[in-house]
């Protein structure tokens, strides 16, 4: 797919995903670092440290016609992330 054409296509259009007017990264960041204090002996594996907002991005579906985007949300240095992969 040609970057002009995967630019075109906009993945916010659903209902689903919302884009934020502003970063609430560092505020998630602080209230998990509260949260796991509070509750997990291991609290430096769980701790976030260098957190940033997750990523939305798009993979072709090259098997569709007119070429659909199926989205994929990146959240690996989400604030939350090595706490999500504990309890999982």
């Amino acid at each position: 797919m040609n970057t002009s054409d995967y630019k075109k296509k906009n993945l916010l259009s659903d209902k689903v995903y919302k884009k934020f007017d502003e970063d609430s990264t560092n505020i998630i960041a602080q209230n998990t670092k509260i949260l796991v204090e509070k509750t997990f002996p291991i609290k430096s594996i769980l701790r976030p440290t260098y957190s940033l907002p997750s990523r939305l991005y798009g993979l072709p579906k090259i098997h569709k016609p007119n070429i659909l985007l199926r989205s994929i949300v990146n959240a690996i240095h989400f604030p939350t992330y090595n706490l999500s992969c504990f309890l999982t």
